[in-house]
């Protein structure tokens, strides 16, 4: 006969199983404080976007001047005396640009943009007949692609040219301010900071302004030397938009492969327009100035130091533009010259010393003869 199960038993079985407690998140004042703090920072660094770009930029100029009034120091002048001449220099090539060179870029972009359709018409018939021609006259009969409609662009364009150098003589003002008193005000600065971390911003600090402002020279030097280039070879050639073109081309030597090219093709369409001849003389000149700059004048201006991977710099170009637009890719070069100087202080901790070591031993090989 079955014996009846234990009267506890039962009871166990009729109890219904435990459900537990609903957990509550708890989120303290001051959790919350810190949140609406850190919303409250990203609106105002939103609303002071293009002040604060101003200022890097303005911070960037001055790490590039700096370098020169130190050398002046080094010959016995003080600084405030080397932060004159820098200031009298500036305001020279300042008036020299405003009077001299826009009036006449002016001129020429205007002149440019009313001959359009004739250039237009200029280049077509050079082109050999066949698919090439027809494929060409099919893109410029593209209601986008019609020559009516580009005065209006480049006139777009010439404003955000013109609002660009407005925001650069801004910058300028900015960076003599930095030049003059950026010292005692990084101190002020670093104080709020544990010692530690005072000493690896003093050390980040003096290295950047060292590194950033060779690469910006660097970086100016070449530009210049491809604009003159440009612009003494089209003038000799006969090509309109002579100086317009070799503005653009120094611009665009700002972006490592890309930007040449895209000079190159502009100053080939143009001289078109001359003659095929022109056109063939402007490709081929080109070509040979790139190898000299590439394994001549790159070497020199730049030092292996600064001498950053192409890929790098097109990668830190890319996000850049999409974070900031034009500023960020100004801004974004300088940031890839400085980013050893940040992972070797900064980083190391994080990335381990073996990696930082074996990317001090990859430069030491890059800068060996």
């Amino acid at each position: 006969m079955t014996q009846p199960p234990p009267l506890g038993h039962t009871a166990r079985m009729n109890q219904s199983p435990e459900v537990p407690a609903p957990r509550l998140l708890e989120i303290s004042w001051k959790s919350i404080a810190k949140i609406l703090a850190a919303i409250l920072l990203t609106s105002v660094v939103l609303k002071l976007a293009g002040l604060i770009s101003l200022l890097v930029a303005a911070v960037l100029v001055a790490m590039t001047m700096n370098i020169l009034v130190r050398k002046m120091e080094n010959y016995g002048l003080k600084r405030h005396y080397g932060i004159g001449v820098i200031l009298f220099c500036a305001i020279g090539i300042a008036a020299a640009v405003s009077f001299l060179l826009v009036p006449a870029l002016a001129e020429q972009i205007q002149a440019f943009a009313t001959n359009l359709p004739k250039l237009q018409a200029s280049i077509l018939d050079q082109l050999p007949a066949g698919k090439i021609s027809q494929m060409a006259r099919q893109a410029a009969a593209r209601p986008e692609t019609v020559v009516a409609n580009w005065p209006a662009i480049l006139l777009g364009y010439g404003s955000a040219t013109l609002s660009a150098f407005s925001s650069l003589l801004v910058a300028l003002v900015f960076s003599f301010y930095f030049l003059a008193d950026g010292n005692r005000a990084f101190n002020w600065f670093v104080t709020f900071f544990s010692v530690p971390t005072q000493k690896k911003l003093c050390e980040t600090g003096e290295e950047l302004s060292v590194i950033v402002g060779q690469y910006m020279t660097a970086q100016l030097i070449t530009s210049l030397m491809v604009g003159v280039f440009c612009g003494v070879l089209l003038t000799v050639l006969k090509v309109p938009g002579a100086l317009m073109l070799a503005v653009f081309a120094g611009v665009a030597d700002v972006v490592p492969v890309v930007g040449i090219t895209i000079a190159l093709v502009a100053a080939t369409l143009t001289a078109l327009s001359v003659s095929a001849e022109s056109a063939i003389w402007v490709v081929a000149c080109f070509l040979v100035y790139q190898l000299i700059e590439n394994y001549l004048l790159t070497p020199i201006v730049y030092g292996a130091r600064l001498r950053v991977s192409n890929l790098v710099v097109l990668l830190t170009l890319a996000a850049g533009g999409i974070l900031a637009g034009a500023v960020g890719v100004l801004l974004s070069l300088p940031v890839a010259a400085a980013y050893p100087v940040v992972e070797r202080i900064w980083l190391k901790k994080y990335l381990g010393a073996r990696v930082v070591a074996e990317h001090q031993a990859a430069d030491a090989e890059k800068e060996a003869p």
